[in-house]
C-alpha cells in the first residue's frame, strides 16, 4: 500500500478546495482516485459524480478509506460544506436525501416530476454549473435572504467563509467552526456572496440530522472573555 503523510490531502473546504487537516469530518465524498504517488492532489476530479456519503456502514458494506487508486475519499465537516463544495447527496447510501434533492433539481431545471431522470444527467448539468461558475461573478443576496445552512462571504466584515444557521454566522475555520456572529438588524440587510446550490436550500433542501451541522455555541465564552 501507498503510504501518504499525515494529515493526507483528504478534507475539503466550503470553496472546493482539497487541504491537509488534522480534523475529521461526519460526511464523505468521493470524486475519484485525486493523489499521485506521494499524496499530492493531482486533480480536483477524476469524474463528475461529486457525491456526499454517510460514514456509516450500509447495508452490511463498511466504508473502504485506503484504495488510492481505485477513488480518493474526502472528509467534509457536514453536510452543508458538502452543498457549498458543489456536491449531491449520493443515492446508493442516502437514498432518501438524494430522491428529496431530485425532486428540486426537477423543479429547478422545468422537468416533469414523473419523468425518470438518471443521476449522470443531472451529474453532467451540475459539472456544468460548476465550470461556469468558476469564470461568472459570484452571486449576491442580501443576508436576510439567504437560506439557513447556506455558506456565505461577507467580504467587508470576514473574508473567509461563513455558515449562516439557526441565526448566526459560524466561520469556518480548519475543518471546524468558530465563534459565531448573532445576526442582528444591523447585519440582515449586509449583501453578501452565496456559495453553489444555494438554490436547493432556498428551495426547502434540508439535511440529514446525522449529518448537519453541529457548531458549538461558544457565544458566552466570547461574551466572558470581554
Amino acid at each position: 500500500m501507498t503510504l501518504f503523510p499525515m494529515p493526507r490531502f483528504n478534507r475539503v473546504s466550503p470553496t472546493g478546495e482539497i487541504l491537509a487537516l488534522a480534523s475529521r469530518g461526519r460526511a464523505m465524498g468521493n470524486r475519484g482516485p485525486l493523489l499521485d504517488a506521494e499524496g499530492k492532489i493531482a486533480r480536483r476530479w477524476a469524474y463528475k459524480r461529486w457525491i456526499c456519503c454517510t460514514l456509516r456502514e450500509v447495508n452490511g458494506r463498511k466504508v473502504r478509506f485506503d484504495d488510492p487508486e481505485v477513488y480518493t475519499p474526502l472528509f467534509f465537516t457536514d453536510e452543508a460544506v458538502a452543498l457549498a463544495a458543489g456536491h449531491r447527496p449520493c443515492g446508493s447510501c442516502r437514498p432518501d436525501a438524494y430522491y428529496r434533492w431530485l425532486v428540486i433539481w426537477k423543479a429547478l431545471a422545468g422537468v416533469s416530476k414523473f419523468e425518470r431522470v438518471r443521476a449522470s444527467t443531472m451529474d453532467r448539468e451540475l459539472h456544468r454549473r460548476r465550470a461556469a461558475q468558476r469564470t461568472r461573478p459570484p452571486i449576491r443576496l442580501r443576508l436576510d435572504e439567504v437560506p439557513n445552512g447556506a455558506f456565505v462571504k461577507l467580504t467587508a466584515a470576514h473574508s473567509g467563509p461563513l455558515l449562516l444557521y439557526e441565526g448566526r454566522l459560524w466561520p469556518w475555520i480548519d475543518g471546524d467552526y468558530g465563534a459565531p456572529t448573532i445576526v442582528n438588524r444591523s447585519l440582515v440587510d449586509l449583501e453578501a456572496f452565496v456559495f453553489p446550490n444555494v438554490e436547493f436550500l432556498i428551495s426547502g433542501f434540508r439535511f440529514d440530522d446525522e449529518l448537519a451541522p453541529t457548531p458549538a455555541d461558544r457565544t458566552e465564552e466570547v461574551d466572558r472573555g470581554r
